[in-house]
């Protein structure tokens, strides 16, 4: 038994200890997830705090395949409810670097099972850096200077690469029948 399988049973069991373990195993990773989108340190931990009780709450009857990623999921979508929620009572503050995506991430008529089908088979079909630098922006919600780092490229040249990915992006989901 996996370390995940073994923390998704003391979920199903309600042991207590799945959210120890779960926050052994994975807490830095979240905090850096929800700390990416949130520039702040304590609401960050506020979002690593709501994810472990929503995962208390769904699971069971959720029988996660990849824990990281169904706790990855949750610590997003908490941090952008979050930001968007102080955006909306600051009406001012840096963009999130999901609405840079703005249209191609709204879904439409079809709803966004869909948009997230087409978005996968785009990126399995993108050059692996590429997709890499796609999906720390506008997934881990990584800065531009962070990622230019990493890669040893100039800023100038994640923009580049950005830009190429959402045109690309655009003609898919057009091709797709997805209009944006």
């Amino acid at each position: 038994m996996s370390a995940d399988e073994y923390i998704v049973k003391l979920f199903f069991d309600r042991d207590r200890r799945a959210i120890e373990e779960a926050d052994q195993k994975y807490g830095k990773y979240l905090l850096t997830v929800a700390k990416n989108i949130l520039q702040n340190e304590q609401d960050g931990e506020e979002c690593v705090n709501d994810t472990y009780l929503s995962a208390w709450n769904t699971i069971p009857p959720q029988k996660p395949v990849s824990l990281k990623r169904y706790l990855c999921s949750i610590v997003r979508n908490s941090a952008i409810s979050k930001y968007r929620s102080q955006k909306a009572q600051k009406r001012a503050g840096v963009t999130l670097c999901i609405d840079e995506l703005g249209e191609y991430a709204a879904p439409d008529e079809r709803g966004s099972a869909e948009i997230r089908r087409v978005l996968d088979e785009f990126l399995k079909l993108s050059k692996p850096r590429d997709m890499t630098i796609f999906v720390y922006r506008y997934y881990y919600a990584y800065p531009v200077d962070k990622i230019a780092n990493r890669y040893g490229i100039s800023l100038q040249a994640v923009y580049k690469t950005l830009d190429k990915m959402k045109e690309q992006l655009r003609k898919k989901l057009n091709e797709e029948g997805i209009t944006v």
